[in-house]
């Protein structure tokens, strides 16, 4: 099995209301009732053409624990076959998306 990870610090990033986070760990869920959205891109994963992919996994590690709170997560594609690494704020929101 193939593991990849993101290669650059602007390969990952996480969006507050307020802007973009590209140099800290990736923020997913509700914090102090602000929505956190995380980008990753993983580069040189090759597909061939008309591939049927039957499974992925993602794996993600928490920075710290409560066990009295659910995290759900929603995770969606970018319609993209060589993305670019993300760099601003208007970048990140005006990807295309797999679905909405």
């Amino acid at each position: 099995m193939a593991v990849f990870k993101p290669a650059q610090s602007s390969d990952d990033c996480f969006r507050w209301p307020s802007g973009i986070n590209l140099t800290s760990n990736l923020a997913m869920g509700n914090s102090a009732g602000t929505v956190e959205d995380s980008g990753i891109r993983f580069s040189n994963v090759t597909i061939p053409k008309e591939a049927i992919i039957i499974k992925a996994v993602v794996t993600f590690q928490a920075n710290f624990t409560d066990s009295n709170t659910t995290c759900n997560i929603k995770i969606k594609g970018e319609a993209a076959d060589n993305p670019n690494t993300f760099s601003t704020q208007a970048d990140y929101d005006g990807r295309t998306r797999t679905y909405e």
